[in-house]
């Protein structure tokens, strides 16, 4: 896995209304890093979907370079981010100056994707090998040209999972190396 940098940053990336969310988020960096991401690879910013929103501040993020941003999650956490009450209601909160994303309150592994509905993608579920492959299996079958995995530096079945999707799909694979990494796959 080769890394990736940026040529710069976006600093002026708009990110969620809430300052608490801001401030703790893992993704750090990664919110500054996407615009040239998109730039580099050639991404078309028609549509995004996302698998694994949590608070929302990568959703609000990419919502600031599509068109559309639709995203998959539980609203419940899970057994790495901890387990808590349905939270919904405060991402939408979180999200209220955005009117371009759609939050659905589903788990992403079930979900079914029309070939090339969508131009990109970030995984950020549970951290565990099974759930992070079938995730990119999902999406790579549905013709999403750069799907990006957050946590590859700190959770190895992550990487593993990252790497092992590379191959079996035939994808270009980076990783940027800040904020816990973010693996980046590019459909050949």
């Amino acid at each position: 896995m080769k890394n990736w940098y940026p040529k710069q940053l976006d600093l002026k990336v708009k990110l969620t209304n809430s300052d608490s969310i801001n401030s703790s988020s893992s993704w750090g960096q990664i919110a500054y890093a996407i615009k040239y991401l998109i730039k580099e690879f050639n991404v078309k910013t028609s549509k995004a979907i996302e698998f694994g929103c949590e608070y929302g501040y990568s959703t609000s993020c990419m919502a600031n370079y599509f068109d559309k941003v639709v995203a998959f999650d539980l609203f419940t956490g899970d057994k790495h981010a901890g387990l808590r009450e349905n939270f919904k209601s405060t991402t939408e909160s979180a999200l209220s100056n955005f009117n371009n994303i759609e939050l659905v309150q589903a788990d992403c592994l079930n979900v079914e994707l029309k070939k090339g509905e969508y131009d990109f993608a970030h995984v950020d579920i549970v951290h565990d090998y099974e759930p992070t492959f079938k995730a990119g299996s999902i999406l790579l079958e549905a013709d999403v040209k750069v799907v990006v995995f957050h946590d590859t530096l700190s959770f190895p079945e992550v990487y593993r999972a990252v790497n092992d999707l590379a191959k079996q799909y035939d994808c270009e694979i980076f990783n940027y190396p800040y904020s816990h990494g973010l693996g980046i796959l590019i459909k050949k």
